[in-house]
């Protein structure tokens, strides 16, 4: 299986070329903590002469719930790294890219790219963009409250702003996020708890009011989605 079948993470497809792989590698691990599972193609072999490789690759674009592209200068030159990026494109599913050297061609070539912040957590920055596309997130929200609630005290209180992120968490989110409480206990710190306690109903609010305010959140992402607009390039919005 070309994801982790575990807690039914949100699958990341990384598209990236020679210069990408190392950070591709840190990366797979580090989405690990936001409950995302990442695929990173050619780690091992190269599937131009090994028919195994290229099945597993096809089977990873089939099942991604996104893509980001880690754009080198030769990453535009990468015959995979057009394909996959250009599936990605067609299956609608949410795209970001990563500017680390250079710039993608083709039809992502007008699409905005994502400059890293110096010393930032680029996982983090990943799970955000995720996180704020009204789509993604939902699909994105059970596995991250399983990923945030696994770690330390000090963790969970670092990962709340990340859950707090989320644009759409979808039905059942406010129940979930009030069972990993329960099991947490009273570890957390009580303005930490607070805020988590506020983030439920909020949460609830928003996923038990008015059901045609709800699908109006998510009209303009189905439009996209249909093709009416370019899909997947979101403008961050925020401090970080």
């Amino acid at each position: 299986m070309p994801y982790s079948s575990a807690a039914n993470p949100f699958r990341l497809f990384i598209c990236h070329d020679a210069d990408g792989l190392q950070l591709a590698v840190e990366l797979r691990q580090q989405l690990l903590d936001y409950g995302i599972s990442a695929f990173v193609a050619h780690e091992t072999q190269s599937p131009s002469v090994n028919c195994g490789g290229r099945t597993q690759i096809q089977e990873a674009l089939r099942e991604m719930d996104g893509l980001v592209a880690l754009v080198t200068r030769q990453f535009s030159a990468n015959a995979w790294c057009n394909q996959e990026l250009g599936f990605a494109m067609g299956k609608g599913v949410h795209i970001q890219c990563i500017e680390l050297s250079g710039r993608p061609g083709g039809l992502a070539a007008a699409s905005p790219l994502l400059s890293i912040p110096t010393d930032f957590d680029l996982a983090l920055l990943i799970g955000r963009c995720i996180a704020r596309d009204s789509l993604a997130s939902e699909r994105l929200r059970p596995a991250a409250i399983e990923a945030v609630f696994k770690r330390t005290a000090s963790s969970i209180e670092s990962g709340l702003g990340f859950l707090e992120s989320i644009a759409w968490p979808g039905s059942g989110a406010a129940d979930q996020l009030s069972r990993a409480r329960v099991q947490i206990g009273d570890i957390l710190r009580p303005e930490s708890m607070r805020r988590l306690d506020r983030l439920i109903e909020r949460w609830r609010e928003l996923t038990e009011g008015d059901e045609s305010k709800a699908k109006i959140r998510l009209a303009q992402p189905r439009e996209r989605r249909s093709g009416r607009a370019s899909r997947g390039y979101m403008p961050l919005v925020g401090p970080f």
